[in-house]
């Protein structure tokens, strides 16, 4: 910093405190200087870089950026909550709608401060949340939940089917019989053409004169030959509670089978199993269906009419043949001043058929696309602000501060490996001091503010980019 009467330049840390003249702050010193091999008494005592100044190629910088951030903290002071509110709800709206959702109008002006019965509801909602599962623990669960069932596939002639007194089904001659499931055996039974909407009569019957009518009628049609080249897919599972394994799904055997543990275990790292991200969801033994949300909840204090203040991804769907793989984002919105109106929005950002291949591949690059995204909104909602940079690892390394991060950063090429050492350190640091602190906000805006105050081109570019995939990272770190 520059001192305005005899235009002296000192160093100070992230406290705003001088720096003491020992070895190891002298060390530090030296790496905010442009030059090196600086020539300083070691003085015993403890006389501050004040005392004993260096004249930094930074310091001018270093001047305006203070003066830039005074500037900035006071027009910042000057706004209202509305205002910040306002702000707040344009960056989030801007990063949902890449996410396909389209923000709900709220019942009072947008931006409208809660009042005393909001804030406490919203309160509420965050310790709620807060004791929700972990989104890791609960897809673990349903994965392990479906795991249990001992799932199986087999193909068979629909000629080869056969029905017991019992109401029970053999595929394979009677070596083998199972149970069959209401919704599977709906499909079974319309699988036969001589059978148009059976089921509806099937419940009222006997079953040992049922088993000799469609026993007879196959018999009849394979005699025919109407069914020679109908072939089934069919699931087969053990569910809990039952003796025996049964028939879930009758499909066509051009049906993939895309099962709710395969997709879960796709969706199971999107958030990296993070604290702070809960799990939302269930699955139904009897119909197969499951859902599963990785939930935010905001932790800041812009909250208003219109504002979001949860949001995630759900992947979604059943396992019995009746529809797609869908991947959404979702978002609960408040529209009034209580936090009691919501709005619960969704976005559609992939559905995935069960036909063909690669099903694993496509869900993998929705969520990837989807987390690149949400990085942005999460780092919109203070995750950033809130962690310290020596919470997390960095490039598989820990680091103490910022500056300690960035030096090594570019010493070992992580950051503007085409960039000169010592031209963008230089700059990076002097990105820093727009921020200060040792968060991780404080070090992603080194970068990108770098990039933005000395850089244009290929440079700028490269800065952007590795600052972006590094906040998508550390988002979900």
């Amino acid at each position: 910093m520059q001192n305005s009467q005899d235009k002296r330049y000192y160093v100070y840390d992230a406290q705003g405190d001088s720096l003491l003249l020992d070895t190891t702050n002298f060390l530090k010193a030296r790496g905010f200087a442009s030059v090196r091999g600086l020539k300083v008494s070691h003085a015993k005592k403890e006389s501050s870089i004040d005392q004993n100044p260096i004249n930094f190629g930074i310091a001018k910088f270093i001047d305006n950026a203070v003066g830039d951030k005074r500037d900035e903290a006071e027009d910042q002071s000057d706004k209202s909550i509305v205002d910040k509110t306002l702000e707040q709800q344009e960056k989030d709206n801007k990063a949902l709608r890449k996410l396909g959702i389209t923000p709900t109008k709220a019942v009072y002006d947008e931006g409208s401060e809660l009042n005393e019965t909001g804030k406490s509801n919203l309160l509420a909602s965050k310790r709620t949340f807060d004791n929700l599962p972990s989104f890791k623990d609960g897809v673990k669960n349903i994965i392990s939940t479906i795991k249990k069932e001992d799932r199986s596939i087999s193909y068979s002639l629909l000629r080869n089917a056969r029905m017991a007194e019992n109401s029970r089904w053999t595929f394979d001659a009677g070596k083998t019989f199972y149970d069959i499931e209401d919704y599977a055996l709906g499909k079974l039974l319309a699988s036969f053409p001589m059978f148009p909407a059976f089921k509806r009569t099937y419940q009222y019957a006997d079953t040992a004169s049922l088993a000799r009518f469609v026993n007879d009628q196959i018999v009849f049609r394979n005699k025919t030959g109407e069914l020679d080249d109908i072939k089934i897919q069919l699931g087969i599972r053990q569910r809990k509670h039952h003796d025996s394994k049964s028939v879930y799904r009758v499909v066509s055997p051009t049906y993939t089978n895309f099962s709710g543990d395969m997709s879960l275990q796709s969706f199971l790292g999107f958030s990296e199993g993070t604290k702070d991200s809960k799990f939302i969801g269930h699955y139904d033994e009897k119909t197969t269906s499951y859902r599963a949300a990785c939930m935010y909840h905001a932790d800041h204090n812009t909250i208003g009419a219109g504002s979001v203040f949860k949001a995630g991804v759900e992947v979604k769907g059943d396992d019995r043949g009746t529809g797609a793989v869908l991947v959404n984002s979702v978002a609960f919105r408040n529209l009034c001043l209580n936090l009691i109106i919501i709005a619960v929005e969704k976005g559609r950002l992939a559905r995935i058929i069960h036909k063909g291949q690669g099903h694993s591949l496509r869900l993998d690059g929705s969520l990837e696309n989807a987390k690149e995204t949400f990085s942005e909104f999460l780092a919109g909602w203070g995750k950033l602000e809130n962690t310290q940079i020596s919470s997390v690892k960095i490039w598989g390394k820990t680091f103490d501060s910022v500056v300690e991060a960035l030096d090594w950063g570019v010493s070992k090429k992580k950051i503007g490996k085409d960039i000169a050492d010592k031209a963008l350190l230089e700059n990076l640091l002097g990105g820093y001091m727009f921020e200060r602190g040792d968060t991780l906000s404080a070090f992603i805006n080194s970068i990108t503010r770098a990039a933005h105050v000395y850089y244009k081109g290929d440079n700028q570019r490269q800065l952007e980019l590795e600052g972006g995939l590094l906040t998508r990272e550390l988002v979900f770190a």
